[in-house]
């Protein structure tokens, strides 16, 4: 159980790996194989998802 100030180490070094190796593929990908249009169509699924989880959660 978390506590204020504790740290846990391992947890912390899996999330920073993740944190990192997830940022290069993303940087990778929106660079070298996705066109502008796609990114935004992303971009757009991914705000519309955002927004019908938040619209969803006030109803219930």
């Amino acid at each position: 159980m978390a506590a204020i100030g504790h740290i846990r180490v391992p947890l912390l070094s899996f999330t920073a790996i993740g944190s990192a190796l997830g940022a290069i593929a993303g940087a990778w990908l929106m660079t070298e194989k996705l066109k502008q249009n796609q990114v935004k169509l992303i971009i757009g699924f991914v705000l519309i998802g955002i927004a019908a989880k938040m619209i969803w959660s006030l109803l219930v």
